[in-house]
């Protein structure tokens, strides 16, 4: 079952990149090779690409001022500090620390979710793709996530931050961190 699932998610990828590539290129005259659609691509106003990552697509951040923890070892007060993706913290005992601090508290009555009293979560890098290209800071390959893509898009002439009309943006503006699970809870 955990096969087939890894299969039908790298199907999904690449489908994905398969349709950015073709509505990239898809502006392009008709008939054109794919080689010309890319050269028109670099020198052409380029429509906005808006990346939208899945679940834990991307880094997160957290500022900690809590008054109680789950253990001894857990941080109460932190500056901001990586929270997702950070291998130092799923390891015994510290990972109590991660999941009382990552975890949502669902409210019935407003059909809400929130982070935790004393836990404040951020994207890092706004408005910039650094924290969806690599999952780990660190940039080791195990968080590789849309650097990939990201890199094919700048070499069609697409820049990594919004500073222009030509720009990648990660769709970061909206917690859906949040709202996906909250969306999860209604009936």
């Amino acid at each position: 079952m955990a096969a087939a699932l890894v299969g039908k998610l790298a199907s999904s990828k690449l489908l994905g990149v398969g349709l950015l590539l073709l509505v990239l290129c898809a502006q392009s005259t008709a008939g054109k090779p794919l080689d010309k659609c890319a050269e028109n691509r670099r020198s052409a106003s380029k429509p906005p690409v808006v990346l939208i990552p899945g679940d834990l697509g991307n880094q997160l951040e957290a500022r900690l001022n809590k008054t109680t923890v789950v253990h001894y070892v857990c941080y109460k007060k932190t500056d901001f500090f990586t929270l997702w993706l950070n291998l130092e913290q799923l390891v015994p005992v510290i990972i109590d620390c991660w999941i009382d601090n990552i975890r949502l508290i669902y409210n019935r009555t407003t059909h809400t979710s929130s982070s935790p009293p004393g836990v404040e979560i951020r994207v890092p890098g706004f408005g910039q793709t650094y924290s969806l290209e690599y999952l780990d800071p660190s940039k080791q390959s195990v968080g590789l996530y849309f650097f990939t893509i990201v890199q094919q898009l700048v070499e069609l002439g697409y820049k990594r931050t919004m500073t222009s009309k030509e720009h990648l943006t990660t769709g970061e503006e909206h917690p859906m961190r949040i709202k996906t699970i909250s969306s999860g809870y209604r009936r």
